[in-house]
């Protein structure tokens, strides 16, 4: 998408045009609030915007931005999902059982960008502890409602994977690990990858271009009697774009389980900043409740999302777009093994912990029989007589003051 960086950078810069700066221009007192109410916990994150005037005659300036590096290292797979399914392939169906043509030197395939259908046509998971999928996507859903109360749509999450080689001892592999944690990385459960999260190109606003291409591309649809799957269009407006996008993180990249999620407390971060879950707000009209949007000029009705099932279907809505009948059996392999896996980890932590405590247990119930004896044996020295050859001599002191 035009930014230009270096693996093992902290920074990435990328030229933008004269509207997308207009764009952020407006956009940064609010990004600067919304920042402060997270305390810095934001997948979105600009650094500056800059100007460079041109030097032959007749050019304007050149706007570029300059934002964090979301991928530090360099990635075994690297995603660009936004929940669509219209146009949502990098590759051919085809190059999925072949080697990519972009193969590098040290034969490694390299696979570029890929998409939302390859990330569902190989079942793909992000398979984090609770703690950080929750962590994940409360950023998410704090994001996607800003995003949304300002108009915004057409971004996407970048999901980068980084794989440990196998060729580290454990304790540099150990080490490696908390460094890419410390540069903002989440350990998968097995400790073999790592995963780094980033919400990109969020500089467009919903107008009028695009309301026109949602009629257009959703008149077709329906003449196509394929209603049903003119929801994968990216051309939605915010709301529901944001609805959408954080439903297929959700479901489709955390794993979540939809009733966990409506069942979820509000978070301690939102809660601070005054605003409320995804799963838990509801709608200012029915609750009377104040906006806790951060524009001061746009009306609730405009830009709070509403609760999940006050809208049309829900996230069952946007179920029906991620169905993979087409590979149904491969992708039951793969959740399977991958199912077998995980509980292949949980037996070993719970045998690692039922080892300890047993190691543990004899040393205490040793310390306590010692303890026992040594009470036995003071007791019945008490009741001993003095004069038994067999009793050690007595050393009596006195107190000569």
């Amino acid at each position: 998408s035009g930014a230009k960086f270096a693996v093992e950078s902290k920074f990435i810069i990328k030229q933008i045009t004269k509207k997308e700066k207009k764009t952020l221009m407006a956009l940064m007192p609010a990004y600067h609030a919304h920042v402060l109410a997270r305390r810095g916990r934001s997948l979105i994150q600009y650094f500056g915007l800059y100007s460079m005037p041109l030097w032959w005659q007749g050019s304007g300036k050149v706007y570029f931005v300059v934002m964090r590096n979301f991928l530090p290292v360099r990635q075994w797979l690297t995603f660009d999902l936004k929940g669509a399914t219209a146009n949502r392939r990098a590759l051919d169906p085809k190059v999925l059982h072949s080697i990519h043509a972009g193969e590098d030197p040290r034969c490694q395939t390299a696979w570029g960008t890929l998409r939302d259908w390859e990330w569902m046509d190989i079942s793909m998971v992000c398979d984090l502890s609770p703690e950080d999928k929750s962590t994940v996507l409360d950023a998410i859903v704090a994001d996607s409602h800003f995003l949304a109360s300002q108009n915004l749509m057409d971004y996407s999450l970048l999901v980068g994977i980084h794989r440990l080689s196998n060729r580290r001892s454990p304790q540099e592999k150990e080490e490696r690990l908390r460094a890419l944690q410390k540069a903002g990385g989440y350990i998968s459960v097995d400790r073999q990858k790592v995963y780094f999260f980033g919400i990109i190109d969020v500089l467009e606003k919903y107008d009028c271009s695009w309301a026109m291409q949602r009629a257009v591309l959703t008149a077709a649809y329906c003449v196509g009697c394929k209603c049903d799957k003119a929801d994968g269009i990216t051309a939605l407006p915010p709301v529901e774009y944001a609805e959408r996008f954080r439903t297929f993180v959700e479901k489709e990249v955390l794993n979540f389980d939809v009733q966990m999620v409506r069942a979820l407390s509000p978070s301690p971060s939102m809660a601070d900043s005054g605003e409320e879950s995804w799963v838990s707000r509801r709608s200012p009209a029915s609750s009377g409740a104040t906006c806790s949007c951060l524009s001061p000029v746009r009306r609730c009705s405009e830009c709070c999302l509403p609760n999940a099932e006050t809208r049309r279907g829900g996230p069952e809505r946007w179920a029906c777009l991620w169905e993979r009948r087409r590979r149904g059996l491969i992708r039951e392999r793969i959740e399977c093994e991958r199912l077998d896996h995980m509980q292949r980890i949980a037996d070993l932590e719970a045998q690692v912990e039922l080892q300890s405590s047993s190691a543990a247990s004899p040393s205490a119930t040793g310390s306590r029989a010692n303890h026992a004896a040594t009470a036995s044996a003071s007791a019945s020295g008490a009741n001993a007589d003095p004069n038994d050859p067999r009793l050690p001599p007595m050393i009596l002191t006195t107190d000569e003051s």
